[in-house]
């Protein structure tokens, strides 16, 4: 046996793998338990999302992977607020499998991710949706570009009612790197889709600033009425 296979076996015995849901003790090389497993399917469905003025008779794709409840909830919320960056390459694996084989048809460009303000991202240490699409890069023969950030700090999303969300995303986003979107397919990576107002804003700017075509992906869905999404 060589000493890397010692080692791990060494370290799998001082720090046993626990399932990434619900912090049960797990086999080695396993991310999950087997009730979480079967408590948390994989969706692969898309939701339509409805751009807002002046792509308003138009609607982009969002891919998600789970529904947002149960330990899929749980190892969000501590990727996304409790400092476990680590959880990006679990859910970018699950993307991997579901994601990028429906969109295989197209040819995607690059992948870019809905951006967070600076003070969130001083306050976090990372964008959890940037370290996705970087960790969908590191499986996939794509780049990742930096093309949108926001210019100016609004409430967050999660504590707003449907249409204080809608409202609250209106002319936050602006184009970085424009000159690489011209004419490109590019892939969008956010954590949650709920309402679809933060992506939605997102593809339009990058619409305005030359995209051929804007598809989008998520981790998980969790939506709620008077939403533009369209059911």
């Amino acid at each position: 046996m060589k000493f890397k296979e010692v080692f791990s076996l060494f370290l799998d015995a001082l720090y046993p793998p626990r399932c990434l849901f619900c912090g049960t003790v797990i086999s080695p090389g396993e991310r999950l338990c087997e009730l979480c497993e079967q408590e948390n399917p994989m969706l692969h469905q898309s939701r339509w999302i409805l751009l807002p003025s002046p792509y308003q008779d138009e609607k982009i794709e969002c891919k998600v992977i789970y529904h947002y409840k149960n330990g899929v909830k749980e190892a969000i919320l501590d990727f996304k607020f409790h400092d476990k960056p680590e959880n990006s390459s679990f859910f970018a694996e699950k993307m991997n499998e579901s994601v990028m084989e429906s969109y295989n048809t197209l040819h995607i460009d690059f992948i870019t991710a809905v951006p967070i303000s600076r003070e969130r991202r001083k306050e976090r240490g990372y964008n959890q949706s940037e370290l996705l699409a970087k960790q969908l890069v590191k499986q996939k023969n794509l780049i990742y570009v930096p093309c949108l950030e926001k210019k100016k700090d609004n409430f967050e999303q999660h504590k707003l009612s449907a249409k204080d969300r809608k409202e609250n995303v209106i002319d936050v986003y602006e184009c970085v790197n424009c000159e690489m979107i011209k004419g490109k397919t590019v892939l969008l990576i956010d954590d949650i889709v709920t309402t679809g107002y933060t992506l939605a804003e997102c593809a339009k700017t990058l619409y305005e600033a030359g995209a051929k075509k804007v598809v989008c992906a998520a981790i998980a869905t969790s939506a709620v009425e008077n939403s533009d999404f369209d059911h």
